[in-house]
């Protein structure tokens, strides 16, 4: 494989990795909105003033820590990972690691298999971030899933029988 189409590979992978990392960014905020809200129904029917029953607390305490459970991972899903590396003239904080002049020189006498290296390097860095983002979302996700009978179950139990 030429050079050319080095770069022309490693530039379209970078680019795929990059757009999955903005698709779990995405999810991230849907699941953390849906973790919210789900938090606060449960917030508004808190057993606080009248007896309660034990299925009722107990379906009311499996569903609050799943969803907090569930906000939590999507807070690491979506906590940023920036590790830095100094040769970069592609990732956005290689780059302000240097000042104008340095980071003028460096573009100006790098190579074509620099060039490449740190195509590669992005596109290895990208994809773990993309990873790990995905391990923690799925993670994320299950609880809500685990929450869903309990929720329904402490809702019921809270406001549906009052009707």
């Amino acid at each position: 494989m030429k050079d050319e189409e080095k770069i022309l590979f490693l530039e379209n992978n970078l680019t795929r990795l990059l757009s999955e990392i903005h698709a779990a960014e995405a999810r991230v905020r849907t699941l953390s909105a849906i973790s919210i809200a789900m938090l606060g129904v449960l917030a508004a029917l808190a057993p606080v003033k009248e007896p309660s029953t034990i299925l009722g607390l107990t379906f009311w305490s499996m569903a609050s820590l799943f969803l907090v459970g569930s906000l939590l991972m999507t807070t690491f899903a979506s906590f940023p990972r920036t590790k830095v590396h100094r040769d970069s003239i592609i990732y956005f904080r290689g780059i302000c690691t240097k000042d104008m002049k340095e980071y003028i020189n460096d573009v100006k006498k790098f190579t074509m298999e620099e060039y490449i290296d740190d195509l590669t390097r992005q596109c290895h860095r990208s994809a773990r971030i993309a990873t790990r983002k995905f391990v923690w979302l799925q993670r994320a996700m299950m609880a809500i899933y685990l929450c869903i009978l309990p929720w329904a179950g402490a809702i019921y139990i809270f406001y549906g029988c009052k009707i």
